[in-house]
């Protein structure tokens, strides 16, 4: 399976070309980020030559702190889009329903990560991240965002949702991103989204499509669109459902950049496993 998934990867990742001033290409510095996620190892252990196979091993292997330094370069992060964007269009065309929601990634409360903060997680508080994406009903993750765990989930909806590809037009979400600010940065971009209104009665300056959602969530078309959503939760579950998938952040991954590449490289491997299931149809 990870050879598969390897083999997808590496097809979809930029050239490699080494530019001015640099001594590795963009491509070895994922390469190693991607080895080291796809056997949940730290990025020292993918740095030695020892912990590759010959024929997966590139001609000059990075030191740790080449991959620390580039990893939170631009260039790092146009790689990653790149990849991710040729691994889309493997997948096809994306849905006009998809979901939004948040994935909390916990740790230890004893944890002195500076970055991490305490919030609501699962049945309760803890410390630690939350992966937002936006997902359509394939599992594609089409935006994505990592923040504190105390950050609240309408703040990354409001950039995630105005970055979408073309051709998603409707939201389902909970009732945590319901607000008229939202529905109001939405309404110029023709996508509606269908979030259970939290506050009753509803004001006379609230968004007039939180009336009309408070109405429609009274029918059983509102019903349907609640286990719908739920659909959300079943993708974030599958994400870790196979050897070198998403269960969370290792005790290595610390700091919200750290944080960030680690989920980089596990969303390019879910595209690649969802890119390996399809083709084995």
């Amino acid at each position: 399976m990870e050879d598969r998934l390897w083999s997808i990867i590496v097809s979809a990742l930029p050239d490699n070309k080494v530019k001015c001033g640099q001594t590795y290409s963009d491509r070895s510095v994922v390469l190693v980020v991607l080895w080291a996620a796809i056997h949940d190892r730290p990025i020292c252990w993918a740095c030695e030559s020892a912990n590759w196979p010959v024929s997966r091993l590139p001609s000059q292997l990075p030191h740790p702190s080449t991959i620390s330094r580039r990893s939170r370069h631009s260039d790092f992060a146009r790689a990653i889009e790149f990849t991710l964007a040729r691994l889309w269009d493997q997948l096809g065309s994306p849905s006009q329903d998809a979901m939004i929601d948040g994935m909390p990634l916990v740790i230890s409360d004893y944890s002195r990560d500076p970055d991490a903060a305490n919030g609501r997680a699962y049945r309760g508080f803890s410390k630690g991240y939350k992966l937002h994406a936006v997902i359509d009903v394939r599992g594609v993750v089409l935006a994505y965002e990592v923040q504190a765990l105390n950050v609240n989930e309408r703040r990354p909806a409001s950039s995630l949702l105005r970055h979408l590809p073309r051709g998603v037009r409707r939201i389902l979400a909970d009732g945590n991103y319901d607000s008229s600010k939202l529905h109001a940065e939405l309404q110029p971009l023709g996508i509606r989204l269908y979030s259970p209104p939290l506050q009753r009665p509803i004001g006379r300056r609230s968004h007039p499509r939180r009336r009309l959602l408070m109405r429609l969530f009274k029918h059983p078309i509102g019903q349907r669109l609640e286990n719908q959503r739920e659909h959300v939760e079943r993708q974030f579950g599958l994400m870790g459902n196979y050897g070198c998938g998403l269960k969370g952040l290792p005790h290595w991954v610390r700091r919200q950049h750290r944080v960030k590449r680690w989920l980089d490289a596990k969303l390019l491997i879910h595209h690649a496993f969802l890119i390996s299931k399809h083709t084995s149809i």
